[in-house]
C-alpha cells in the first residue's frame, strides 16, 4: 500500500504572495515595533540610571531576568508554540483550537506555579537578592508575568498572519504604557524597584489584555483541544529548555555577581546586559518579517527557497548591528558623552557587548533553520551546552575578573552557542534534503 497524502498545510498561508513593496512595509512596521519598545526601554532605562542608586538598578536587572526565567519554566513555552503550528492546521477553526489551548494551558500553569512559589519563599522566609522577601514586590512580578504570558500569545497570532500594524501596536501599548506607569507611580512613596515593579507590572498587564482583544476575531470559536495541546508541548517544551539554557547564558551572571560582588558595582554589567538585549532585537524583527515566507517555505518542503530568506536576513542582521555599536562607541568615546561614574562602560566592555550580539545574529540562523524544521529538541541541545559553560565560566571567574570575568563568560558561551546551532541545523537539513529526494 502506498503511504497516504501529505496533509496541505492551511490554504490561507500555503503560497504567500509577497511583493517588495508588501515585504518592506512589512518589515519597517517589525522594526518600528522593535525600536518603539527599544526607545522605550532606553529612555526608562535613562531614568533609572539618573533616579536610582546602582544597587536598585542592578536589582531592576534583576526582576528583567527573573521574568525571561519564570516564563518558560512555568508554561513550557506554550504560547510560542503556534508561532510553527499554525502553518500547519488545515482551516481557522483548527487554527483557533490551538491558540486556546495554548493560551489557557500556559496561563493557568503560570498562575499555580507562581503562587506556589510565592508560597514557598514565604514559607522558608527566603530573602532573594530581588524582593528580599518582600511579598508585594513578589506579586508584581506575578502580574508582570500573567500579562507577558497575554502579550506573547497575542504577539504570536499577530506574527503568523504577518500583520506588523498589530505587533507595533501592542508593543507601543506596552513601552509607552510602561514610561507614563513610571512616570505616574515616581514619588507615590513606593521607593526605588517598587515604583518600577509596579510600573512594569501595569504596562504588561495593560498590554496582554489589549493584544487579546486585537486578536480577538482570530480566537473566535476558540476551545481546549487536547490534541493540539499535545502536540503543542511536544513542540514547545525543548523550546522551553531552550530558553532557560539562554537565560543561563543571557541573564544568569547579574544573579552570581549579586552573590559574588556587592550590588553597585555589578551597575557597569546590568547596562551592558541590557545594551546585548536591546540590540539584539533588531535582528529578530528582521526574521519576524520574513516569518510567513520561511514557515511557509518549509511546510511546503521548499528548503532552498527558505535558506535563501535566513541566510540573506541574517547577514542584514550582522550589518545593522555593526552599524549601531560603531554609533555607541562614536557617542561614548568620540564625542565624549558621559555616563554617571557608577554606570561608565568602558571600551573593552563595550567591545565584548558588539562581540556577543555578532555571535547572537549567527545562532539566529542556525535556530530559525532548526524551528522551521521543528527539530526543536536540536535547538535545545544546542544551547544547554552554551548555557551551562557559560554559568560555569561565570563562576569562576567572577571571583578574579569581577565584571569583566562575567562579560566574558556570555562572549565564550555565545560563541559555542552560535557553532552548535549551526552545526545542528545543517546536519538536519541534510537529512531533511535526503528524505525529500
Amino acid at each position: 500500500m502506498g503511504s497516504p497524502p501529505r496533509a496541505e498545510p492551511y490554504p490561507q498561508h500555503a503560497t504567500p504572495l509577497v511583493t517588495r513593496a508588501l515585504l518592506i512595509r512589512r518589515s519597517t512596521l517589525f522594526l518600528a515595533s522593535r525600536g518603539v519598545g527599544h526607545i522605550c526601554q532606553v529612555t526608562l532605562v535613562a531614568l533609572l540610571v539618573t533616579s536610582l542608586p546602582a544597587a536598585e538598578f542592578a536589582r531592576y536587572g534583576l526582576m528583567t531576568s527573573a521574568l525571561a526565567l519564570l516564563a518558560p519554566l512555568f508554561t513550557l513555552n506554550l504560547q510560542l508554540a503556534p508561532a510553527r503550528l499554525a502553518f500547519d492546521c488545515r482551516d481557522p477553526s483548527e487554527r483557533a483550537a490551538l491558540y486556546g489551548s495554548t493560551w489557557l494551558v500556559a496561563s493557568a500553569a503560570t498562575l499555580v506555579g507562581s503562587l506556589a512559589l510565592l508560597a514557598v519563599l514565604q514559607v522558608l522566609e527566603i530573602r532573594d537578592p530581588l524582593t528580599q522577601g518582600g511579598l508585594g514586590l513578589q506579586l508584581l512580578v506575578v502580574a508582570a508575568l500573567l500579562g507577558l504570558v497575554s502579550m506573547q500569545l497575542a504577539g504570536t497570532v499577530m506574527r503568523v498572519d504577518g500583520d506588523a500594524r498589530g505587533v507595533f501596536a501592542n508593543t507601543a501599548i506596552f513601552g509607552v504604557g510602561l514610561l507614563a506607569a513610571f512616570l505616574a507611580v515616581t514619588g507615590s512613596g513606593g521607593g526605588g524597584l517598587r515604583e518600577v515593579a509596579l510600573a512594569y507590572a501595569a504596562a504588561a498587564v495593560t498590554a496582554g489584555l489589549a493584544g487579546l482583544a486585537m486578536v480577538r476575531l482570530r480566537l473566535r470559536g476558540a476551545r481546549f483541544d487536547a490534541r493540539q495541546l499535545r502536540a503543542a508541548l511536544a513542540y514547545a517544551w525543548p523550546t522551553a529548555l531552550h530558553l532557560l539554557a539562554v537565560w543561563g547564558l543571557a541573564s544568569s551572571g547579574q544573579w552570581i555577581g549579586a552573590r559574588a560582588l556587592p550590588l553597585e558595582t555589578l551597575a557597569p554589567y546590568v547596562l551592558a546586559n541590557l545594551l546585548i538585549g536591546g540590540v539584539s532585537t533588531i535582528p529578530r524583527a528582521l526574521f519576524e518579517a520574513r516569518l510567513p515566507e520561511i514557515g511557509s517555505a518549509f511546510a511546503r518542503g521548499e528548503l532552498a527557497s527558505g535558506m535563501r530568506t535566513i541566510s540573506g536576513t541574517t547577514l542584514l542582521a550582522g550589518a545593522a548591528v555593526v552599524a549601531i555599536y560603531a554609533a555607541a562607541a562614536a557617542l561614548l568615546f568620540g564625542v565624549g558623552v558621559e555616563l554617571p561614574p557608577a554606570y561608565a562602560l568602558p571600551p573593552g566592555l563595550l567591545a565584548a557587548a558588539g562581540a556577543a550580539n555578532l555571535l547572537d545574529a549567527l545562532y539566529l540562523r542556525g535556530i530559525q533553520t532548526l524551528q522551521a524544521l521543528k527539530q526543536t529538541g536540536t535547538q535545545a541541545a544546542a544551547t544547554i551546552g552554551a548555557g551551562l559553560t557559560t554559568v560555569l565560566l561565570s563562576v569562576l571567574w567572577v571571583g578574579a575578573f569581577g565584571i569583566g570575568g562575567l562579560i566574558a563568560a556570555l562572549v565564550v558561551g555565545r560563541a559555542l552557542q552560535a557553532i552548535a546551532s549551526n552545526a545542528g541545523a545543517q546536519r538536519r537539513l541534510r537529512q531533511a534534503r535526503q528524505r525529500g529526494a
